[in-house]
């Protein structure tokens, strides 16, 4: 029963220290945040946020890696022939972007970190070239895989940004769709 009870006090420490992050990000940038300031604001200790997070890009790290990795198995390997069919795929995404959206502004708009934005590419990237299969790709003339994964990630992050600064109107289903037919079609 103890066990039960310390388990709990864990998850709910971890989450007001991260609710406690994000809070912060809101209101300044990542660099201008002190681990004193969050501990405080999750009403914890210095020690307790050590316990947790050796440093504020763990702790940031942490969440991108909590949210980011359950959407990694919406997305099949891909091939020639069947990336039309991720759309579903796509749609899961942003709708995921959607429904975190003040956290995915919070690390990726004004307040966010240049480290955090590289770490977020790497993490895509590495989820990415495990989906690209190269059947279908080999011709001469094909975009080699980690070249193509660049482009999308790249693409795909400039129009997640875009989105969540200037135009919260347009739905996942749009932005899905209209990504996807930028994928697909080209500018």
């Amino acid at each position: 029963m103890t066990h039960n009870f310390k388990d709990r006090r864990v998850i709910k420490t971890k989450a007001g220290i991260q609710k406690a992050m994000l809070d912060l990000l809101e209101k300044k940038r990542f660099e201008d945040i002190s681990i004193t300031e969050i501990a405080n604001l999750a009403m914890v200790g210095r020690a307790t946020f050590y316990r947790y997070y050796e440093d504020k890009f763990i702790l940031l790290k942490s969440m991108l890696t909590e949210r980011i990795y359950p959407m990694a198995s919406h997305f099949p390997p891909v091939s020639r022939g069947i990336i039309k069919e991720m759309y579903p795929d796509w749609l899961a995404l942003f709708t995921h972007i959607a429904d975190s959206r003040t956290f995915y502004r919070a690390i990726l708009c004004d307040n966010g970190s240049l480290s955090i934005r590289i770490f977020l590419e790497e993490t895509i990237g590495s989820i990415l070239s495990d989906r690209f299969e190269t059947d279908g790709f080999n011709g001469s003339d094909m975009v080699p895989k980690e070249i193509r994964a660049q482009y999308i990630i790249n693409a795909f992050l400039g129009i997640t940004i875009w989105w969540l600064k200037n135009d919260p109107s347009y739905t996942p289903e749009q932005m899905a769709r209209w990504t996807m037919n930028l994928f697909l079609n080209g500018v």
